[in-house]
């Protein structure tokens, strides 16, 4: 057991996530960033987590967003036991622990699952020592959030199926339009037939067009409105984290966050592209 943000984390002995946090370098630094980014702090909020794996990422952002709900996929046994005995552990009323896999449409799939994490994309890679595989329900969010009014944020780190996870989305990202941030591993994603540049075309075709780019250290690596500046980056970083959005107060946010940031190398953001951000920035002012 150790503590991230105050809060008790149990987790596998073998976890390289459990391990790092542990150790003190923490889970995916960027993610607290984006939250504060991007989502209010005193409006009720809706956050879907897909692959919670043993919450370490739920409670970076639990920390920042308290009192927002949270509905958290975790289809390996192995980490949602954990998942849930964390959940229960920090009393976490706010959060809802599901089983289901998310994907592109409702199916049954195969789960490999390793010491620190679970793929559909690829039994061994990485460091990853493979433990066993398993047949999964598959749920789309469309039909998970069919009924749903509101969702603010899509956060899914799936290890090669988050191209899939947003294709089964397509509804709610068309109706409900949440910020959105995901591993981009296109390298993971082959295993699948997805390649990188189809799904960031299939999310520009929805008004997620501007990505911020993220290194898995944290880094800032780019503001860009050109899908290919984001699929060299993963490229040269193996993976990214990306954080998107369509509603013109969540891109204004990036702006307003921008002279902030603390970076380890400079990010050229090009004119024409503030120019864009700028007149949401203004229309999300008009709006209110």
């Amino acid at each position: 057991m150790t503590e991230l943000r105050g809060w008790r984390l149990y987790y596998p002995s073998s976890s390289i996530i459990g391990r790092a946090v542990a150790g003190g370098s923490g889970w995916e630094p960027t993610l607290e960033t984006a939250v504060d980014i991007v989502l209010p702090r005193d409006e009720p909020l809706l956050i879907a987590e897909v692959g919670s794996n043993i919450g370490a990422s739920l409670a970076q952002m639990i920390s920042v967003r308290p009192k927002a709900r949270y509905v958290c996929f975790e289809p390996a046994e192995r980490f949602r036991d954990v998942l849930v005995r964390n959940v229960g552990e920090n009393h976490w009323e706010n959060v809802t622990v599901e089983e289901s896999l998310v994907g592109s449409r409702a199916d049954t799939v195969r789960l490999f699952t390793n010491t620190s994490t679970a793929s559909v994309a690829k039994r061994h890679y990485g460091e990853h020592v493979f433990l066993d595989e398993s047949m999964r329900r598959v749920v789309t969010l469309d039909d998970y959030f069919s009924d749903t009014e509101s969702l603010d944020l899509i956060k899914t780190d799936t290890d090669g199926f988050d191209f899939d996870v947003l294709l089964g989305a397509r509804a709610v990202l068309s109706r409900l339009l949440p910020a959105l941030y995901f591993e981009f591993a296109p390298f993971l994603a082959r295993n699948v037939g997805r390649e990188g540049s189809d799904i960031l075309a299939y999310l520009g075709n929805l008004g997620y067009g501007r990505f911020l780019v993220f290194a898995q250290a944290g880094d800032l690596l780019s503001l860009t409105d050109d899908p290919a500046d984001v699929i060299e980056l993963a490229d040269e970083h193996e993976y990214v984290d990306v954080l998107t959005a369509t509603r013109p107060e969540h891109l204004a946010a990036f702006l307003k966050w921008l002279p902030r940031r603390r970076r380890n190398r400079p990010l050229e953001v090009g004119v024409a592209y503030v120019a864009k951000i700028s007149g949401a920035r203004s229309k999300a002012s008009t709006a209110r």
